[in-house]
């Protein structure tokens, strides 16, 4: 693990091997963040967020309670993931993108799929390949 020294990481969090962490991110309670993922400065991975394997999260990103990226997704810099997204396998996100999804009204972006930089998604969207 290559983890800044600046960065504050929960001890109730689950970190995979490999992993790097920028500067001057937090990573809250609950979080699980898998194998080789990467995980930028200056971001925010608020509490049970789940990134899995071999992601990317790029600088300044915010991913709120309830944001779920499986293995091989990619973000952009300054990201921001608002509660109930799933972003499905090997999917892309640009920078300045904003995923904005609700309890019972889930936002998911399918495997594969890219959503343009600075694009506003809203739940009860879905975004295919």
């Amino acid at each position: 693990m290559m983890i800044h020294p600046t960065t504050s990481v929960s001890t109730k969090a689950m970190i995979g091997e490999f992993v790097q962490i920028g500067a001057f991110t937090v990573i809250a309670d609950g979080v699980e963040i898998g194998d080789n993922a990467k995980i930028g400065a200056h971001c925010v991975i608020d509490k049970n967020v789940k990134i899995g394997p071999d992601c990317e999260v790029g600088h300044g990103c915010i991913l709120n309670e309830g944001a779920t990226l499986q293995g091989g997704v990619r973000l952009g810099s300054n990201v921001t993931v608002v509660s109930s997204v799933t972003l499905c396998s090997d999917s892309l996100v640009g920078s300045g993108a904003v995923l904005i999804g609700s309890p019972g009204d889930e936002l998911v972006i399918q495997t594969e799929a890219e959503v343009p930089a600075g694009l506003v998604l809203t739940e009860k969207t879905e975004i295919q390949r």
